[in-house]
C-alpha cells in the first residue's frame, strides 16, 4: 500500500537552523535579529534542520559562518 503522500511531504523537523532573507542565507542567530519582511516586501523564510543540505555550500550573510557548521 505504501506511505501516504501527506506523510512523505510532512516536515520531519521543526528546528530552525537558519533563515533566507533578501537573497541571502543567515544562521539562526543572525537571522533571528532580521526583520520579518525584507526591503523588497518578501517574507523571511526559515531553513529547518531537515533541509540544511539545501544551504550547505553557503555561508551566513551576517557572521560568515559556513552553513555546514550549523
Amino acid at each position: 500500500m505504501g506511505v501516504p503522500m501527506w506523510y512523505r511531504m510532512a516536515r520531519h523537523s521543526t528546528e530552525v537552523v537558519g533563515w533566507v532573507f533578501h537573497a541571502d542565507v543567515y544562521c539562526a542567530g543572525c537571522g533571528d535579529t532580521l526583520p520579518d519582511v525584507d526591503p523588497e516586501g518578501n517574507d523571511k523564510h526559515p531553513i529547518f534542520l531537515d533541509e540544511i543540505h539545501i544551504a550547505d555550500e553557503y555561508s551566513c550573510g551576517g557572521c560568515g559562518e559556513s552553513c555546514s557548521d550549523w
